[in-house]
């Protein structure tokens, strides 16, 4: 059953990248990208890169440098759960395997771990929404509009969505209810547990390492939009700083959302719909979605052959110790 709903997964992220790339004029992006500046292109590839795999995983590092002791072990499960971000549903099935990284090289409790692996996502969801909020004060009308006339074309979530959320909320509390006392007691205690986990988990990382990641967030932020800022310039167009801060918060929502594995098309689509909104031809916004996307394949890319490695480092100490076994 989970193969075929992973299946179904990956049919509807390829179909929601095919609907995109058939609104797009090749020939015309083509044109564009011949006559664009290679500088640009180049500069927008270095600041992805520098974004992610570069302050992303720095970001990390801040953060279970306990747990691995080096960046050597760092990177290795930074680029493991890269590789399974793109085979999971959503963005976020790659810190499930991070958590179980983790909790073996303590083999304390999840909850430590759990309370990190949550830090490291949302603070980085957390600091360009911060950001957009701020930018939303300032100009708030053309927020407004934009983002209503994207919700009338069905390219955000209706207010609908925020209805389900609530009912899926109202029928675990019920469920919860309706549990016989001592399941629903135990249910509650290992929550209580994991919850203390998660707090002490925190506390562990000290203010100086939260002012840290903090900072790393920020320029994990500042050099992606960098790098949509100069692809779009190398395609010939034109975008306001302001205008990407948008583009990339709406974005790292609805990334989140696990309709298809990797976030595939639904990322692509809502940096090429939200950059359309705000005038970018939809060849140079194709561009900036696929030029994204290839970093985050070149991330996973690497992280897949140090777990094919891994495995195999694995495979031949298990067959090791078969041969070590006495025989009766």
């Amino acid at each position: 059953m989970r193969a075929v709903l992973r299946a179904l997964k990956v049919v509807v992220g390829l179909g929601l990248l095919g609907w995109l790339l058939a609104s797009v004029d090749f020939a015309d992006l083509q044109r564009v990208a011949s006559e664009g500046d290679p500088a640009l292109l180049g500069l927008g590839l270095l600041m992805l890169v520098l974004s992610l795999p570069v302050f992303q995983a720095w970001r990390l590092h801040v953060l279970i440098e306990p747990y691995t002791q080096s960046w050597r072990t760092t990177l290795h499960v930074f680029f493991v759960g890269a590789f399974f971000n793109n085979l999971l549903p959503s963005n976020v099935g790659g810190d499930a395997v991070r958590l179980v990284y983790l909790q073996r090289m303590r083999g304390s409790s999840w909850g430590a771990p759990l309370a990190l692996l949550l830090l490291h996502r949302l603070s980085g969801i957390g600091v360009i929404l911060v950001i957009a909020s701020v930018y939303a004060l300032f100009d708030h009308e053309r927020v407004i509009a934009t983002l209503a006339s994207m919700s009338e074309s069905a390219s955000l979530p209706s207010s609908r969505a925020l209805e389900v959320v609530l009912v899926l909320v109202l029928l675990a509390g019920i469920a919860l209810a309706l549990l016989p006392r001592a399941l629903r007691g135990k249910l509650i205690d290992r929550s209580q547990t994991l919850l203390r986990d998660c707090v002490k988990g925190v506390r562990e990382v000290g203010t100086p390492a939260m002012i840290w990641l903090v900072v790393l967030t920020v320029f994990f932020q500042a050099t992606r939009l960098l790098g949509f800022l100069y692809i779009v310039r190398y395609m010939g167009q034109s975008v306001g700083i302001g205008d990407l801060i948008m583009v990339m918060a709406v974005t790292a929502v609805l990334a989140l959302v696990p309709i298809t594995v990797g976030a595939l098309g639904v990322m692509e689509g809502s940096i090429t719909i939200m950059l359309g909104a705000y005038g970018v031809s939809p060849a140079a916004a194709v561009t900036v979605a696929l030029v994204n996307r290839m970093v985050l394949l070149a991330s996973a890319l690497v992280g897949g052959v140090l777990y094919v490695n891994e495995s195999k480092r694995e495979s031949k100490r298990e067959g090791k110790r078969e041969v070590k076994k006495p025989t009766a």
